[in-house]
């Protein structure tokens, strides 16, 4: 499965890494959460979109489904663009 890994900080990062990603998973790239004062602080996520419209991604995993958004709406639309492109989301909370 081509993963990419989304968190808030490098520290996040390296523990989903360590503990969320299997082995027959191949990681293609890895973000970190713009700063919440950014103008778009999900500008970390425009990268693993490209890599879902461009069909090189089977997996975007996330620290938690709050770095997808501020209001449940906008976090179940960007699940819903994701998963358009047949990308599953996995939160590694759960």
């Amino acid at each position: 499965m081509k993963v990419w890994i989304y968190g808030r900080n490098e520290r996040e990062i390296c523990a989903m890494f360590a503990y969320c990603v299997g082995n027959s998973d191949t990681i293609i790239g890895f973000s970190v959460q713009k700063s919440v004062i950014s103008f778009f602080p999900q500008g970390g996520l425009t990268q693993p979109m490209q890599a879902a419209i461009r069909g090189d991604l089977d997996q975007l995993l996330l620290s938690d489904l709050t770095l997808l958004g501020d209001s449940t709406e906008e976090i179940r639309k960007q699940e819903t663009v994701f998963r358009s492109y047949q990308v599953s989301i996995k939160s590694a909370c759960n």
